[in-house]
């Protein structure tokens, strides 16, 4: 189970940036276990160092993607007149086709 992290001096959970607070820990705690380098394996630092890297652009480019590219503007008064419109021509439309359905049902045998 995931836990927020704590402050060391009091023992209560950080809040995160922006005043919520997550369940999840920071990505480094999250990866400390794929990433325990020794002092003289340099390939593992290497790694290490370009997967901060990596995580330290596309972090932010996710937010702003998700931030502006994912949301839905609100109807501008043109696309509101628009659907009114539409919607009480297709619900005429109908009306008019149970009447006719109607009118043809009651006349079956009488034409």
């Amino acid at each position: 189970m995931r836990t927020a992290p704590t402050d060391p001096d009091t023992g209560d959970a950080e809040p995160e940036p922006g005043g919520l607070e997550l369940a999840s820990p920071s990505l480094e705690e999250e990866y400390a276990d794929v990433f325990d380098c020794g002092a003289l394996e340099v390939s593992c630092h290497i790694t290490q160092w370009f997967h901060g890297l990596v995580l330290g652009i596309l972090e932010p480019l996710f937010g702003w993607i998700a931030g502006t590219l994912f949301t839905t503007p609100g109807p501008t008064d043109g696309i509101t007149g628009v659907w009114e419109g539409v919607s009480a021509t297709v619900n005429t439309a109908y009306a008019l086709l149970i009447i006719a359905a109607g009118f043809m049902i009651m006349a079956h045998h009488g034409l």
